[in-house]
């Protein structure tokens, strides 16, 4: 380790009186440059008290001297350490404010190579939401970012925005299709990458309500943007149809994007098909509600339990929806739109309502 480290440490020692409140800050600024430096904290401390024990006497001055300069030099490297990761901390932020935002400019892309993220590569992007809104003092930030880095050994961008905890990871092409990312082996998916983010903030905190959304793999800096509608549409959607899933890759709910393609037509769809439904007692919601929970839950049996009713009144609605309608679930042309028309209602801005209130007319 070079000298300029100790500065005036043997002169100060010999001299035995305190050090100055002057001769103290500057052992502060020598922490400083050594943290700036990459000298190792452990390094340094050593470095000072074997000085100490090899240049003087150990009298009780003499201790507390060396107790003086050396407190204040290691201040002094926290402190510098403690500012280079508020300045990376800020760095982050700004970089996944940019990229969320799509204004990716050259300082966007130096900005992530010094962080080290090859922006032209492709990505993976989570989306973690809670009960209550994330924060970037929130401690689920630092227990994703820090698990995944553990387990794939690559750069982990984590911030939180509009509420959420998103979660920018590099990865690789795998056959031509962007599909795995790229760590120690044996490689893993998003989806499992997915997973391992729930299982760290569930373990974390079982009670806050976690779930999960993971984009499409895309290449370039300008689709981190494209990325981050895709995950944020899905958990809304997720919230919408009220799954309980705690893990849910965008694809899986690209059925149900298609029919916000067309709002006025889905809703016109739920109109039409539950229309006939208004000469019913307690009108369309109560049977709108049942043929979701029998294609959803695989049978009468367990839409009965789902709905907390009888088998026998499961059955009764269906019997008024064929009679009423026209349309079965033993029909598979009928079961596919009920199901369409259902799921348009649920989507709709007002919900089953939107039913309810068209039925009504």
């Amino acid at each position: 380790m070079n000298a300029w480290a100790l500065g005036d440490f043997r002169e100060d020692l010999t001299a035995e009186r305190r050090p100055s409140a002057a001769t103290l800050r500057r052992y502060g600024e020598l922490g400083r440059r050594a943290s700036d430096a990459g000298v190792p904290l452990a390094e340094l401390v050593d470095l000072y008290l074997s000085t100490a024990w090899r240049g003087v006497s150990a009298g009780q001055l003499t201790l507390r001297i060396i107790d003086d300069i050396v407190s204040t030099v290691t201040a002094g490297y926290v402190a510098a350490g403690a500012t280079w990761s508020r300045q990376v901390e800020a760095r982050r932020r700004e970089l996944v404010d940019d990229l969320l935002a799509g204004s990716v400019t050259g300082h966007t892309t130096g900005s992530a190579e010094a962080l080290g993220f090859r922006l032209a590569q492709p990505h993976a992007l989570l989306a973690v939401a809670a009960l209550r809104e994330l924060t970037d003092a929130d401690p689920a930030g630092r227990v994703v970012r820090d698990g995944l880095h553990r387990r794939t050994r690559e750069p982990v961008l984590a911030a939180a925005k509009d509420g959420l905890l998103v979660v920018l990871l590099p990865v690789v092409s795998d056959g031509g299709v962007p599909s795995r990312v790229a760590l120690t082996r044996p490689t893993i998916g998003v989806p499992e990458l997915a997973d391992l983010a729930y299982a760290l903030v569930e373990r974390a905190e079982p009670t806050a309500g976690w779930q999960v959304a993971s984009s499409r793999p895309r290449p370039g800096a300008a689709a981190v943007a494209t990325s981050w509608q895709e995950v944020r549409q899905t958990l809304d959607l997720a919230h919408r149809l009220r799954l309980p899933d705690p893990v849910l890759p965008a694809g899986r709910l690209d059925a149900y994007r298609l029919l916000l393609q067309d709002p006025a037509g889905a809703t016109r769809l739920a109109e039409e098909v539950f229309a006939p439904l208004a000469a019913v007692r307690g009108g369309a919601e109560p049977i709108v509600s049942t043929v979701l929970a029998v294609l959803d839950h695989g049978g009468n049996t367990a839409a009965a339990r789902v709905l907390h009713v009888s088998v026998r009144t499961v059955l009764y609605r269906l019997e008024r929806l064929a009679e009423l309608t026209g349309r079965s679930l033993d029909e598979p042309a009928d079961r596919f739109t009920l199901y369409c028309a259902a799921m348009a209602a649920q989507l709709s801005p007002g919900g089953k309502e939107v039913v309810v209130a068209a039925v009504g007319r």
